[in-house]
């Protein structure tokens, strides 16, 4: 009799604890909701032009990482370096999955649509009218993205997570040999 009124106590504990924990993990006690408010939030332009753009992130917690919205995104930074004769197409094409990564940050997944779709979105066509792709870039001409060769770029989503980015390469067809792609 003893060791079932034992049980009894556990399970209405267990229940209890079940009962009163927040379902939003952002509303534990502890919780840096300060240093979070920055996630999928524009800048304000005042935030923009006063804030420095080698202030670092620092890790909130000892969750998985994860890749923030940062200034860098929303001033275009990121794609800043794009076909820069000190790069590699190699490096293009890593440049342009991280704005992917910044844009799933923001909107949870991949733009959709055509190629002059994303670049659109990319652009500042989207529900934050955040620019990733500023459109005076020199690779965006006629609503497309250009690789240093001079050929647009082909995204091909595979998921709501994962976008293939083609360059055609040095031949210039895309779907031959040389191509270079990134997922």
């Amino acid at each position: 009799m003893k060791s079932l009124a034992v049980f009894i106590v556990l399970i209405a504990c267990f229940i209890l604890v079940v009962w009163l924990k927040p379902s939003n993990p952002e509303d534990e006690i502890g919780s840096n909701k300060a240093a979070r408010s920055d996630i999928a939030k524009p800048p304000s332009s005042s935030s923009r032009s006063s804030q420095g753009s080698d202030s670092a992130q620092d890790p909130i917690d000892d969750t998985p990482p994860q890749v923030l919205y940062t200034e860098e995104a929303a001033d275009s930074s990121l794609i800043a370096k794009l076909n820069t004769p000190e790069g590699t197409l190699e490096d293009d094409l890593k440049l342009i999955k991280s704005v992917f990564m910044h844009y799933r940050t923001v909107f949870k997944q991949n733009p959709i649509g055509s190629q002059q779709d994303i670049v659109a979105i990319l652009s500042g066509k989207n529900a934050q009218e955040i620019e990733y792709l500023p459109k005076s870039h020199p690779a965006l001409k006629a609503d497309k993205l250009y690789d240093r060769n001079g050929v647009p770029f082909y995204f091909h989503q595979i998921s709501g997570e994962v976008m293939e980015i083609r360059s055609a390469g040095e031949d210039g067809v895309h779907w031959s040999q040389d191509d270079v792609v990134i997922r």
